[in-house]
């Protein structure tokens, strides 16, 4: 019995061994005989690139189809590049349209801020007024004031032209409405 089981453990070993050797001979089969073992070749895209003793260790195929990944990254980046231009040629074009405008707002309120200056200036000297078929006194105040609440302000400036002031005043009097 005791050569039967060491016969058997002689072999399990010769058996594990074949496996082996015929395990290494199928590899090196498979990868070619001096060879470099197979490298995965990173993509740019994540920002790792092989260094020069790295590829190095390349083989031929490998070379080529690493060369290939980085011609097709760097034409993506080209290709990215000139969308950029075209984008901020565009944003120029609508930068210069938007400038042009905020010239001509300026321009326009430049001249509106000096017309206001003079009706200001007018306004506070007072304005004259004449008179129209149907005017009171409140219709006149709301049309200076808003309100016809201050009618009293145009009849104080004006009582000697206005005989009562509650009615229609007559067309064509030259009023004087204070400010």
């Amino acid at each position: 019995m005791g050569g039967s089981t060491k016969s058997r453990s002689i072999g399990n070993r010769v058996t594990f061994f074949s496996v082996l050797v015929l395990g290494i001979g199928s590899w090196v089969l498979a990868s070619g005989c001096g060879s470099p073992p197979p490298v995965e070749l990173p993509h740019p895209e994540t920002g790792r690139f092989l260094t020069l003793e790295e590829q190095r260790e390349l083989s031929k195929e490998q070379i080529d189809e690493y060369c290939l990944t980085l011609d097709d990254y760097l034409a993506q980046i080209r290709g990215d590049i000139e969308l950029a231009h075209v984008l901020a040629d565009s944003l120029t074009a609508v930068n210069d349209s938007l400038s042009a405008e905020h010239s001509r707002i300026n321009r326009e309120t430049r001249l509106l801020e000096r017309e206001l200056k003079k009706l200001k200036s007018v306004r506070t000297a007072g304005t004259e007024y004449s008179t129209k078929e149907g005017d009171t006194l409140m219709k006149i105040a709301n049309l200076f004031y808003g309100t016809a609440a201050d009618w009293r302000k145009i009849y104080d400036e004006n009582r000697d032209q206005i005989a009562d002031p509650r009615g229609e005043l007559a067309p064509g009097l030259k009023l004087h409405i204070p400010q």
